[in-house]
């Protein structure tokens, strides 16, 4: 079994998982969405540490839901890779039984392929348990993480508030106080839904989160069940030595394996293949299978074949296009790679929704979309199917999809509003979304913008950073744009100060 067909059978698995972890981080989004009023920081922290058990509580029933399928879901995998491995060379033994090389196999296909899956069956299973059991436990230090990250913003900007009531004195402290609230809030989610929930520490104690530890695990157990089929075969069919693959870039224990025959009753010696050269055969023993790092380990991309003494196994056993599979291999892992970023997106639309906030969720929406983008144009560019239901997350339903979509809409319409207003000066301007979003979180309307480039209160003489890059500054009423005078495009905005347009105005100074 190569890498490409292990993933194939690990993915409905590892997405899964996925799908837990992204409600597990919701309903911690949604529980503090119901307690966002925050008149006294250190009462809002004990009460929010103290909903803890609640919050556990709330975590075992969604693991419970969804992990509950997980076991037959094994099954299946682990049954396919033990079918699909013995169907690719059943045919080859049984012409090998035919011209005389191997004995007559007493035991069906179906039930080497029942006993290879029950082997790795109890240690896969066993896996997916510690998973459930470590992302229940590690709910407990990302929610304390989290409230304790949002009451410490809290605390350090509270010193800096009476500096901000003097030179704001037209703004009410309230005012500001809900600003640092939300910032808080906005910081700590956006660091828990980048962090997630991890699902495994490894001895060099870095996280694994449980997508990427479930694929992996899965890719190995599959791969395994696939050589244990492989092996019953073998045993049923009266054949011992088998031959490793090999490819460059190998790790360091399967490199010195590679390419090499070994025998499965740890034999050793020489043997001839068709044209009479002669080839050493090892014991399997000697070899580095079942290390970790080994022969058929974590990750391993070798794969292996019967060698029969004297006969040609390109005859029997026709190698595959190993070109062709990495490069479907690479293709899928980077179209699932996308697939992550376009859910990661998603989770943060329905977080940020839950929480109410809506500048945060216009960030994430835009995201999405540019993240969808860059999905289908790979998937085009490389011919490979779009697989809807990997980009999907329990929590982005209808209404949090309609809002998106809305908001999307909302800032393309602003983008095509302002390209092509040519300037008070002759230039053609155009912006970003991005920039559009940047604008309006500063309190920027799309007119504002408008005002300002076709009537400015003054265009300020071009200007150059210590990086090379030209600007000038139209300076409007409500806002002041900075654009690129070689390229029209509107590089940043701002407000435009009471102090300043009265100035320019010949107001009050």
């Amino acid at each position: 079994m190569n890498p490409y067909e292990a993933s194939l059978l690990s993915a409905p698995l590892s997405g899964l998982y996925a799908d837990i972890e992204d409600d597990l981080l919701l309903s911690i989004a949604k529980r503090l969405a119901k307690n966002m009023e925050i008149t006294d920081t250190a009462k809002w922290e004990l009460k929010m540490l103290a909903q803890l058990g609640a919050l556990q509580k709330d975590a075992a029933r969604i693991i419970a839901q969804k992990a509950g399928i997980a076991p037959q879901m094994l099954e299946v995998a682990l049954q396919s890779a033990a079918k699909d491995a013995i169907e690719q060379l059943e045919p080859s033994y049984q012409r090998l039984t035919a011209d005389g090389y191997a004995k007559t196999a007493k035991i069906p296909p179906a039930k080497s392929a029942a006993q290879a899956a029950r082997a790795y069956a109890k240690q896969a299973k066993d896996s997916l348990n510690m998973v459930n059991t470590v992302m229940r436990y590690k709910v407990k230090p990302v929610w304390t993480a989290l409230i304790k990250g949002v009451a410490g913003y809290i605390r350090e900007n509270a010193e800096k508030q009476p500096v901000l009531d003097l030179l704001n004195k037209h703004t009410g402290a309230a005012v500001l106080g809900a600003e640092t609230r939300q910032q808080a809030v906005r910081k700590c989610i956006q660091e828990m839904l980048d962090r997630g929930i991890p699902a495994f520490v490894d001895k060099a104690g870095r996280e694994w989160s449980p997508e990427a530890y479930v694929n992996m695990d899965i890719r190995t157990t599959v791969t395994n069940t696939a050589h244990a089929a492989q092996d019953v075969r073998m045993e049923a069919y009266g054949l011992d030595l088998f031959a490793v693959s090999s490819h460059s870039g190998a790790r360091p224990k399967c490199a010195k394996d590679q390419g090499k025959i070994f025998s499965r009753s740890n034999k050793s010696g020489t043997v001839e293949d068709l044209r009479g050269n002669k080839i050493r055969f090892y014991p399997q023993s000697s070899s580095s299978i079942g290390d970790p790092d080994g022969l058929f380990g974590i990750n391993c991309g070798h794969f292996k074949t019967p060698f029969m003494p004297g006969v040609s196994m390109q005859r029997y056993f026709p190698t595959e296009n190993r070109t062709e599979n990495d490069r479907k291999y690479r293709e899928s892992q980077k179209q699932r790679a996308l697939e992550r970023d376009v859910r990661a997106a998603k989770r943060e639309c329905a977080a940020y929704d839950a929480l109410g906030d809506r500048e945060a969720f216009a960030k994430s929406s835009l995201k999405l979309k540019e993240r969808r983008n860059k999905l289908a144009s790979f998937t085009q560019s490389t011919g490979r199917t779009r697989r809807s239901d990997r980009e999907q997350t329990h929590e982005f339903g209808r209404s949090v999809s309609s809002k998106a979509t809305a908001s999307q809409r909302r800032f393309e319409q602003a983008v095509q509003k302002i390209n092509g207003t040519e300037t008070k000066d002759g230039l053609q301007a155009s912006i970003s979304v991005h920039s559009v979003l940047r604008a309006e979180t500063r309190g920027v309307k799309v007119e504002g913008i408008q005002d300002a480039l076709t009537k400015p209160l003054e265009i300020s003489k071009m200007k150059e950073d210590s990086r090379g890059r030209k600007s000038k500054r139209y300076i409007g009423e409500q806002a002041t744009v900075a654009v690129n005078p070689a390229t029209g495009v509107i590089t940043t905005v701002w407000p435009t100060s009471s102090k300043l347009r009265d100035k320019l105005k010949g107001g009050a100074q």
